[in-house]
């Protein structure tokens, strides 16, 4: 085993060559590291810009000078017309460039973030789906159709937040969105076949075209909620309240609305029901 330090003769210690080379470099790594992280692709592209900006007010001023005007040198003069102009372009050009890729890779990278989030979330597993739905709220993607189409069969959703989220024509088939906050939610032409969404919250949402055949919504919270065109098919809505809720045209074929509340609801033929 290597010695790292020598005793010397008053019992000081001092470090090994070695180890002091080892400490230097680990100093080095850590300030290129930081230096990289510092010194991004669009930084990068903003100094080339600048470069490319001041190079060119640097070529006119000179080129325009009293002194070159006033010595005739015309040809110097062209020289340095063309030298800075070319070097200005060439800054400027190579700048947006760089800013097109950057802005395209991150783009792609944030497509790529998405989709392994959504496809994380379609999981069994409670705390995991609730962390990766909490990370997709966080960066504002269950509000801006980043769910719309999302393939989300059997994704346990238990408790989930979703108010105002837009899951249009997701495929929500078995999933299970007990006690879920889904007040104002986009959930036009969703698939919830056999879904639960027992004492689920969907307060305003709208829900036209959803299909929620053998669904179970039992307690559910559907006040004026848009279920226009909806297929109800078998449906569980007992104890639902749906006070104001449209039903207009919805297929209620075998639907279950044991003690649910209807008062002010507009049923499938347009007739409003009065408790």
């Amino acid at each position: 085993m290597r010695w790292e330090y020598k005793v010397l003769k008053n019992g000081s210690r001092k470090d090994h060559p070695l180890r002091t080379r080892n400490k230097i470099s680990s100093i080095e790594s850590r300030i290129w590291k930081r230096f990289k992280k510092w010194w991004t692709a669009r930084k990068v592209a903003i100094v080339l810009l600048i470069l490319g900006f001041i190079t060119g007010l640097g070529g006119y001023l000179v080129k325009t000078s009293f002194i070159f005007r006033e010595s005739g040198l015309s040809a110097v003069i062209g020289f340095i017309d063309d030298f800075y102009a070319n070097i200005s372009a060439e800054a400027i050009s190579i700048a947006i460039t760089v800013l097109v890729i950057d802005a395209l890779n991150k783009r792609r990278a944030e497509a790529e973030a998405k989709a392994n989030l959504i496809r994380l979330m379609r999981t069994r597993d409670n705390t995991q789906a609730l962390e990766m739905l909490e990370e997709l709220h966080a960066r504002g993607w269950t509000r801006d159709g980043s769910l719309a189409q999302a393939n989300l069969r059997k994704a346990n959703l238990h408790s989930a937040y979703l108010c105002e989220a837009d899951l249009h024509g997701a495929k929500l088939m078995e999933a299970n969105l007990t006690y879920a906050s889904l007040d104002e939610a986009n959930l036009t032409e969703v698939d919830l076949t056999s879904a639960s969404l027992d004492s689920a919250s969907l307060i305003g949402a709208d829900l036209t075209r959803v299909i929620l055949a053998q669904a179970s919504l039992e307690l559910a919270d559907l006040r004026k909620a848009n279920l226009s065109f909806a297929d109800l098919v078998n449906a569980d809505l007992s104890q639902a309240d749906l006070r104001e809720a449209s039903l207009t045209g919805a297929n209620l074929s075998g639907a279950d609305f044991r003690s649910a509340k209807l008062g002010g609801a507009i049923m499938p033929d347009g007739t409003v029901h009065h408790d």
